[in-house]
């Protein structure tokens, strides 16, 4: 079988101040292709894992490896092409309140140097596929709690990255819109 994308060996997260244990000796591997749910309790560690991938936590002990490399070893300023590589949708959205639902979608182009004349078409289409292109110029605070999450979604998606992570996508969406 070929490399993982993804992997953990023996991770372990503890919230020293707290003295939580987040995460402990976690061994996965996730291929290229594969869909993955983490399923738990809250407080299992789901965001936790989500989070060392995007090296927003360092692991306790173990090493978290993607695209074959440790991500212990990448320097402060390649981190931001590594989250380049991940389309993330979080669990509070985190859009920029001051740019419309279009803008948010647009920045993330933007940010990765999409070609400008490409940016109207695929943010247009990636509001589209979640169903908000009727909604394209409200700001954030116009939107509904699960319209912000769409527009997350639309967010994630429409850089087309190798890997995406969703920490609770559906969480504020009706089971229909889900």
């Amino acid at each position: 079988m070929n490399q993982p994308i993804i992997e953990y060996r023996g991770v372990t997260v503890e919230y020293r101040q707290t003295r939580t244990m987040a995460l402990q000796d976690i061994n996965l591997q996730i291929h290229e292709g594969e869909f993955v749910f983490l399923i738990g309790h809250s407080g299992a560690g789901k965001s936790t894992m989500l989070n060392l991938l995007l090296r927003a936590v360092f692991p306790t002990r173990g090493q978290v490896w993607f695209a074959g490399e440790n991500l212990a070893r990448y320097r402060l300023s390649r981190l931001p092409y590594h989250r380049r590589r991940i389309g993330m949708v979080f669990q509070n959205h985190l859009l920029l309140p001051g740019l419309s639902a279009y803008e948010n979608v647009a920045f993330a182009l933007q940010v990765i140097g999409a070609p400008p004349r490409a940016i109207p078409d695929r943010a247009t289409s990636a509001l589209r596929q979640v169903g908000l292109a009727h909604k394209r110029n409200n700001l954030p605070i116009q939107l509904s709690v699960g319209e912000q999450q769409r527009v997350s979604v639309a967010r994630a998606l429409v850089t087309n990255p190798p890997v995406l992570l969703a920490d609770e996508p559906t969480g504020n969406l009706d089971v229909d819109t889900a």
